[in-house]
């Protein structure tokens, strides 16, 4: 983990030291291991004792049931305006005035500019020109491509597979995300559900699937759509990662309907409790679907459309339906003739792997000859739309604005890059969080798309106009050659932030990024001036052609209805 020292630390503190515990001792992990080991060894049934103990025996316990309150939020509504204006009826003209003039000082330091000079700094001189080249190299095994990087790990075999979803009927492409979410936790082969959750758990640090969608480096309008399979585990427990994946690939199980509803409940309630703490990305990805094909693909897989699908099936009793489209999706996916794989192992481990791999895709079916993971959008037309997504959970709104912009290979990439850092700390942060009140806020270069957003945002209305606001004063030149650099600071923290063992060659991989692609647009960002930022400001954001996809996750606003939103109720 990046930041094991500072996590290990603040256990130590909060748990260990605060409670005048010793922390030394509580470091001694192998120490504990071996005493449970002792008393294990000289009670087989020590455990259970301890649970019967523990659990079944305590009487000490509460219980705790929570109703929820229909009314609630009118109520709390209601009770605030009351006491609003009791506050306000209670001031006298002096204590009004005083208020005013704290307001027009606050304002007024708000709007200064801190004087920063005095601060050590990093500068850009201080940064590497060059970037740090990721020694890959991609052979075929069995017919397949396959990335290597063969790196120390500490032991551990980091194994990625993207396998093209081109193939699934249109109208079962929408269960792909929950074919992802339940394929580990359904019963395969000759193995129950209980009894493969015990041979991941016991055997490899995890394995997981979930959709890729991701448009081309150079064509916007070429869109990778696939799933990537991950799964990790030490060197000698190879043979189990392959093993388990051959018995999913083989033949997933979706009869047990019971234990189906159960994941599927579960599932749609994980995903409705994001709502709020995740509102942000909700609402950028649905400002972001109308521009682009990779949008619309993003939102329909892992937005709000996703969300109210897994509603629907969760309140379905019928899952008959539901269980042909994730049949579906598994003939169409759980297949290696469009598929490329990457693996992050040690030297020493490459033959044993190969081995193992080489096993598990001679048993895997390659039927699909002439697919391509890659879909072409030629004839796809954005347009500019307005959505206001209204739940009664929120009682806090999440604003968005998003417009396209151009591929990662671009000469404009980069200067949007830079732009993006410059709105979000020298404009949008002020604007946003210092005077709108907002927990958050700012802007965000994501593959084509640019998007402004808000986080936890009373003032929605206000936002979008800072927003607006935010594109004018990048347009007009109004920042200086200091907040240039910091931008550009910014960009290369972004880029240059340490890389895991496990996501080595991810950009590679995943994106076709190549060394050279990387060393292009890092002296792009090096070259860039203020006029590259006033005039990608005004050409993809303030010029009059321009598409701007729009969406308001929160309560009914209704200033959004007077302005043509369109409502959505979640």
């Amino acid at each position: 983990e990046q930041n094991y020292g500072v996590n290990l630390m603040l256990e130590l503190t909060v748990s260990v030291w605060n409670h005048d515990g010793d922390a030394v001792g509580a470091l001694r992990k192998h120490d504990l291991v071996e005493q449970f080991k002792a008393k294990l060894e000289a009670d087989p049934e020590y455990l259970q004792k301890k649970v019967q103990q523990y659990f079944v025996d305590n009487q000490h316990r509460l219980t705790l049931t929570m109703l929820p309150k229909a009314e609630f939020m009118e109520e709390r509504r209601r009770t605030e305006e009351v006491r609003l204006k009791k506050e306000e009826e209670s001031l006298t003209d002096a204590q009004r005035q005083k208020l005013l003039e704290e307001g027009l000082r606050m304002e007024a330091a708000q709007s200064e500019v801190p004087d920063v000079s005095s601060l050590p700094s990093i500068k850009l001189q201080d940064i590497d020109r060059k970037v740090k080249e990721e020694e890959l190299s991609t052979e075929s095994l069995g017919g397949v491509s396959v990335q290597y990087c063969l790196k120390p790990t500490n032991g551990v075999t980091y194994y990625r597979h993207l396998s093209s979803i081109t193939s699934v009927p249109p109208e079962s492409l929408p269960y792909v995300p929950l074919f992802c979410h339940l394929l580990t936790r359904v019963a395969c082969s000759n193995m129950t559900y209980q009894q493969l959750a015990q041979e991941i758990k016991e055997h490899l640090g995890g394995l997981s699937a979930s959709t890729h969608v991701a448009p081309h480096h150079v064509d916007s309008q070429s869109i990778e759509q696939a799933i990537l399979w991950s799964g990790f585990c030490l060197d000698r427990k190879i043979p189990y990662l392959f093993s388990i994946l051959s018995d999913i690939f083989a033949d997933p199980h979706f009869d047990d309907v019971s234990h189906m509803k159960d994941l599927i409940k579960m599932r749609a309630a994980s995903v409705k409790d994001s709502l709020t703490p995740s509102g942000h990305a909700y609402a950028m990805a649905c400002a972001s679907s109308s521009l682009s094909p990779y949008g619309r693909l993003s939102e329909q897989l892992s937005g709000i459309s996703q969300m109210a699908l897994l509603r629907q099936v969760a309140d379905t009793e019928d899952l008959s339906e539901v269980q042909d489209h994730l049949r579906a999706v598994a003939a169409s996916v759980l297949d290696i003739s469009e598929s490329r794989l990457a693996v992050n192992v040690e030297a020493s481990q490459r033959d044993d792997l190969e081995n193992s791999l080489s096993g598990f895709l001679s048993g895997v079916p390659r039927d699909r000859t002439d697919l391509d993971a890659t879909v072409q959008f030629q004839d796809f037309a954005g347009e500019s739309k307005k959505q206001l997504l209204t739940s009664p959970a929120l009682d806090v709104s999440y604003a968005s604005l998003a417009v396209g912009t151009v591929p990662y290979a671009h000469d404009d990439h980069s200067h949007l890059a830079v732009l993006s850092h410059l709105l979000t700390d020298k404009f949008l942060h002020r604007e946003i969080r210092e005077k709108g009140g907002a927990y958050g806020g700012g802007s965000v270069l994501k593959h084509d798309h640019l998007t402004f957003y808000s986080y936890r945002d009373p003032s929605p209305v206000k936002s979008l106009d800072s927003f607006k606001k935010a594109a004018e004063w990048a347009a007009a030149g109004s920042f200086t050659d200091t907040d240039i650099d910091e931008a550009k600071l910014a960009e290369f923290a972004k880029l240059d932030k340490p890389v895991l063992p496990s996501s080595r060659g991810n950009r590679q991989f995943l994106h076709g990024i190549s060394d050279k692609a990387r060393q292009i647009n890092r002296d792009r960002i090096f070259a860039v001036t203020r006029d590259d930022i006033m005039s990608v400001a005004k050409q993809y954001i303030l010029a009059d052609d321009v598409k701007q996809g729009v969406a308001v996750l929160g309560p009914e606003n209704q200033q959004l209805l007077d302005d043509g939103f369109e409502v959505k109720q979640i």
